[in-house]
């Protein structure tokens, strides 16, 4: 289907693509357009969306959760530092042999705040085994942070947290070899490369 678009230029236009279970109907809901207008301008004969079609949503406004990802930043640094450890394998400091590394370390003084990294909901804060006093958010599109060998802890399990809330402070507890962040990041279930879906800066 070639379409012709008849938007002005200055009118923001989203380009989607639908996703099993969307409708015509909770599509311009979610982005605040008319469902004729979305329909008008896709040249729709149903208000049923294929997966994998692209639709033109004139005037649609992002959430600030999709605006990140569009971007690729989905996630800021939940701590100013240098990165002393990327994720994959290394030498263990404490075994000396290989060893697959979960995250990112980023350096810190001890007692520097520590920042929730996107916003979401507490799913644990306490003593966690070698991460020693750590912190989990669970975010959406099935996210989630983990911040270890910390200090101090600042919130309670069950929690609302809004991005770049504090969350603790930087410490070394747990199996740690100097005073720095510990930082994670899962998506539904598996290990995600955290300088792949983070704002460094």
């Amino acid at each position: 289907m070639e379409i012709v678009s008849d938007i002005p230029e200055d009118v923001p236009t989203i380009n989607i693509e639908g996703k099993k279970g969307d409708s015509l109907f909770g599509i311009a809901k979610h982005y605040g357009v008319s469902v004729n207008r979305i329909a008008d301008i896709n040249d729709l004969e149903s208000s049923v969306i294929q997966t994998g079609e692209r639709l033109f949503i004139p005037g649609g406004t992002l959430t600030e959760w999709e605006r990140a990802t569009a971007i690729g930043e989905v996630f800021k640094s939940p701590l100013q530092g240098r990165i002393t450890s990327r994720m994959g394998f290394r030498i263990d400091p404490f075994t000396k042999r290989r060893a697959y590394h979960t995250g990112i370390d980023i350096a810190g003084k001890p007692g520097t705040p520590v920042y929730a990294s996107q916003f979401g909901r507490v799913t644990f804060c306490g003593y966690r085994g070698n991460y020693g006093k750590s912190v989990v958010i669970v975010h959406p599109q099935g996210y989630q942070t983990l911040y270890a060998h910390l200090d101090k802890i600042t919130v309670k399990k069950g929690q609302a947290i809004t991005q770049g809330e504090r969350i603790g402070t930087v410490g070394n507890t747990g199996r740690s070899t100097g005073p720095h962040l510990h930082f994670e990041v899962h998506q539904n279930g598996k290990l995600v490369d955290p300088l792949k879906v983070i704002r460094m800066r």
